[in-house]
């Protein structure tokens, strides 16, 4: 299991990597940008279908279902019945969001900033095929995920990512104006998810026969399953969406200072997270169906103890730092703005990771059932937030809202699992991050204290936490090196 996410998680960190120039660069061409706020906006609700329902709800039910198919041949016509009835839902997605981008243009945007919501407008239409397309090769994708094709599998960030970089410096080269950038970006962005879909297919290549008679009775069984789990997964994609609501009731470009610090968050917060998810899903998937409910706790509890003691330097840097971090990336004009917002988010970072490990558990056991009241909650929790906060601390005040969230998400799903028998944060597993928390505090004062350039104080400070932790917790490591 370590080897499989070795192999991930450095395909990861390139693609995240690329990601992060990517949006330095975007931060840097066009600074304070209506254009950009609207870009993101549309992009975001747009990716919400994806996100949720492909890359969420239907990637975490059709892996388990996959695989307990009996044969090949029921697997080759149960991925084509998924597929295609997906791939028509999602073609009546994309015709709505372009024939009523006017009207969700004003659920999006602040009445208060009709220019806005016109850009907002015209830029959903513009990415209203995106939903189509990401199923196309979404599902690929998943397929060989569960085939350990972990290599191809995480290619799809590092190719998209690259082909946005390169457009961001196609467009600055040419010194055109905001909007056609934007809609160069929007441009190449659908290009690249076509290369992703080639690719994916080629690799996960399930011929089948278009003309054969299926059997969409599981697919609509399928459907019935997917309800809870996307009104669950909606909540945190519906929440950016609030978040940039509130946001655009502020000055111009502060939708786009929000997401840049969201974004880094998760592109710090994901970078390891995402690895392991990609090899632990279908792993825990098949001991919960082969009844091995121990072998899965303790994967699971190891694996969260790793995710907390591997985020807590990057927690620490942006509680403590968050303005010289902001500063180094998107420069000093932005980091005014920036800085506190990944102050706001900075715990994010540890909570949304372990709760994105825990709901996979969750789902491998079928406890869907309350997802979607405690869903509606959440959702309904973060905007009274928003609302609170936002008057106090501005744009940290969303962050903040957010993070809170995501922490009571976090509890809520261990209490639910405990009484399916999962107990985390055992007393071994307690002291492995609290002798963590002490090389953290000896870290980062130590370094503080010798070394004023950041780059040095990040380099050093983060060799140190990690030289330590390996030296002082063999035992842990061995544990997880002996993990299959």
């Amino acid at each position: 299991m370590i080897r499989s996410i070795s192999i991930a998680f450095l395909l990861t960190l390139l693609g995240k990597f690329v990601a992060f120039f990517r949006i330095q660069q975007m931060a840097n061409a066009y600074p304070n940008s209506q254009w950009l706020d609207a870009f993101f906006i549309s992009f975001s609700f747009c990716t919400l279908f994806e996100t949720v329902i492909v890359s969420g709800a239907l990637a975490t039910l059709f892996i388990p279902r996959y695989i307990s198919q009996k044969s090949d041949l029921d697997k080759k016509y149960f991925f084509r019945d998924v597929y295609l009835s997906f791939i028509f839902i999602f073609s009546v997605v994309s015709l709505f969001i372009f024939f009523l981008s006017a009207e969700v243009s004003t659920f999006l945007v602040d009445d208060n900033n009709l220019d806005l919501q016109a850009k907002t407008e015209s830029l959903l239409k513009a990415f209203s095929i995106l939903p189509l397309l990401s199923i196309l090769f979404q599902l690929p994708t998943q397929g060989n995920q569960i085939e350990k094709r972990f290599a191809v599998s995480t290619l799809n960030p590092i190719i998209i990512n690259t082909f946005q970089l390169l457009s961001i410096y196609y467009a600055v080269g040419l010194a055109v104006t905001d909007e056609l950038a934007i809609n160069i970006f929007i441009v190449v962005y659908l290009f690249s998810m076509a290369a992703c879909y080639f690719i994916q297919r080629f690799f996960f290549n399930k011929k089948y026969c278009l003309f054969k008679r299926g059997s969409f009775r599981q697919v609509f069984n399928l459907v019935l399953a997917l309800l809870p789990v996307i009104a669950f997964l909606s909540v945190e994609e519906i929440n950016i969406l609030v978040d940039q609501y509130f946001a655009s009731s502020l000055d111009a470009g502060s939708v786009s200072n929000l997401m840049y610090g969201h974004r880094l968050v998760k592109i710090f917060g994901a970078i390891f997270v995402a690895a392991i998810l990609t090899v632990f899903y279908p792993a825990v998937s098949a001991l919960v169906a082969g009844g091995d409910i121990k072998k899965a706790n303790y994967i699971t509890d190891r694996l969260t103890v790793l995710i907390v003691c591997f985020s807590l330097p990057i927690v620490a840097l942006f509680v403590f730092r968050s303005n010289d971090i902001a500063a180094l990336i998107y420069g000093d004009s932005l980091s005014e703005y920036i800085g506190p917002v990944l102050n706001g988010y900075a715990f994010m970072i540890v909570f949304s990771s372990v709760y994105l490990l825990l709901l996979k558990v969750l789902f491998s056991l079928g406890k869907t059932n309350l997802l979607t009241l405690i869903g509606v909650f959440f959702l309904f929790f973060n905007y009274i937030l928003n609302l609170m906060l936002i008057n106090f601390w501005g744009l940290q005040g969303i962050a903040i809202s957010s993070a809170l969230c995501s922490f009571f998400q976090c509890i809520f799903l261990i209490y639910i699992l405990k009484k399916e028998g999962f107990i985390l944060f055992k007393s071994c597993g307690l002291k492995v991050i609290m002798y963590h928390s002490l090389i953290l505090l000896s870290s980062f004062v130590t370094f503080s204290i010798f070394l004023d350039d950041l780059l040095l104080f990040i380099f050093g400070f983060l060799s140190f936490y990690f030289a330590l932790s390996l030296t002082f917790n063999k035992a842990f490591y061995f544990e997880l090196y002996k993990l299959k």
